[in-house]
């Protein structure tokens, strides 16, 4: 059985400043062409990976990458191409990570059992400062919900994001959180915690934040 994932992916130049080659992971886009990728923005995606492969014992994973997503034109290029390539090499399941446009553009063109995978903002959408939802987070919102339309399963991190979705829509939809193994992550007490990584028992409220840049 052959089962092709799709992972959203930005292409990091290796040869800029900074980038560490072993920070990066190499992977090959929808056209057949290699990129490198960053390790933390899809370390989430790998570890689902490794988990479907348990799932499925002996299946043949494949792995690719939806890169340009913005484009429209390159959107519908991918999406005629991959469905293609799936018809000519025999592949069973597609299991798509990450919805809005490029999503849609690909569960509107596969004739294979299609499976999307809705992580968060994409089906959310993104905000602005004054708490509206940005233009830019409507369309992901919106063609998120067009591709579950067309998935033959969806898979959503929470019941809010189950709810959220058009009650059609709900009933082939099932909830399977990307959270973190509690067995090697558990709370402890603040105080406690700051003295293991040496920092200041009464000190500053340090927080933790990533906007993608």
């Amino acid at each position: 059985m052959r089962i092709l994932i799709l992972l959203p992916g930005r292409p990091v130049a290796i040869n800029n400043s900074g980038n560490n080659i072993g920070d990066l992971v190499e992977g090959i886009d929808i056209f057949g062409q290699s990129h490198y990728f960053s390790k933390f923005e899809l370390v989430n995606n790998m570890l689902t990976i490794e988990a479907i492969k348990k799932a499925y014992n002996g299946a043949n994973i494949i792995v690719r990458h939806m890169v340009n997503r913005n484009h429209p034109v390159q959107l519908f290029r991918a999406a005629r191409r991959l469905r293609i390539w799936c018809n000519d090499n025999d592949i069973k399941l597609v299991h798509q990570f990450w919805g809005g446009p490029g999503a849609w553009a690909i569960a509107r063109s596969l004739n294979t059992p299609y499976i999307l995978s809705l992580l968060g903002s994409d089906l959310y959408g993104s905000y602005n400062a004054d708490g509206s939802k940005s233009l830019k987070g409507k369309m992901l919102s919106f063609f998120s919900k067009l591709a579950a339309a067309k998935a033959t399963r969806v898979v959503v991190m929470s019941n809010n994001m189950k709810n959220i979705l058009p009650v059609n829509i709900q009933n082939k939809a099932v909830v399977i959180p990307e959270g973190i193994s509690v067995e090697k992550f558990y709370q402890l007490d603040k105080q406690v915690c700051r003295q293991k990584v040496k920092w200041e028992v009464n000190g500053k409220v340090i927080l933790f934040f990533d906007n993608g840049n």
